[in-house]
């Protein structure tokens, strides 16, 4: 059984920054139709609200989450014979995409809130599980630290836009939202617009690192093949379209 993927980068990220922008415009425009006129077109709408559970947005970030879940993993396999391959970072970093993919659909990291509610924390610290998530972007620093800065120069400025991107979103406009939901409530403008920008900024993030990975695949892998057994049952090669 033969199977052949052919990846185009330019249509790939064509298509996925206008699902980000789709889903963004309508967002906005069920924000400003409740607010204003108080109509929330529940059938269809509610389910595109940007700072929902379960809904639209919310797969799709997943769904952005596990793609580079998965080229992550291919540049580990294509990184194997490189002087520095720096195997298990890659695989390590496909992991913790793997968890994010999955906690952003269930939620998991606002469980963590509970071992802190005994201590009611006010302020930019309301939503308490952001501390957890501050200590462990701070261990995956120290952890990657020598791994960055061995990479090319032009994909350490793009994984860090992406990283600054992605955690000001998921963490320090988060913190920003949940002083606004301490002293006001999430019932206002504000805290709906700052949430907009905040899953904005996070898709944004994982634009960049999406499209760093797949242009560093085209730098270091013409094909891949994926064997069961004795039977090939992937092929994978670079395509310019």
């Amino acid at each position: 059984m033969n199977i052949s993927l052919y990846i185009s980068r330019k249509r790939l990220m064509k298509f996925l920054i206008t699902g980000v922008v789709l889903l963004t415009v309508i967002n906005i425009f069920h924000q400003i139709s409740w607010y204003f006129w108080q109509q929330d077109y529940k059938l269809l709408m509610w389910h595109f609200d940007i700072g929902g559970d379960e809904t639209v947005p919310t797969w799709f970030s997943s769904l952005l989450l596990l793609i580079c879940t998965i080229l992550l993993l291919l540049v580990a396999r294509a990184e194997r014979n490189q002087p520095y391959p720096a195997t298990r970072h890659w695989q390590g970093l496909a992991l913790i995409f793997l968890a994010l993919s999955i906690d952003e659909t269930a939620a998991l990291h606002e469980w963590s809130s509970s071992l802190l509610a005994t201590l009611e924390l006010k302020g930019i610290f309301y939503y308490s599980w952001v501390l957890f998530g501050l200590g462990f972007v701070l261990l995956c620093g120290i952890i990657y630290s020598r791994f960055y800065w061995r990479l090319p120069q032009r994909l350490k400025i793009q994984f860090f836009l992406a990283a600054a991107l992605y955690v000001g979103g998921a963490l320090f406009v988060e913190m920003i939202n949940a002083r606004q939901e301490y002293l006001f409530g999430a019932q206002t403008l504000t805290y709906q617009a700052m949430t907009a920008v905040e899953e904005l900024m996070e898709m944004c993030g994982i634009l960049v690192f999406i499209n760093a990975l797949l242009g560093h695949l085209e730098n270091r892998l013409w094909s891949l093949t994926v064997t069961l057994g004795t039977k090939e049952i992937l092929s994978l090669e670079r395509v310019d379209v």
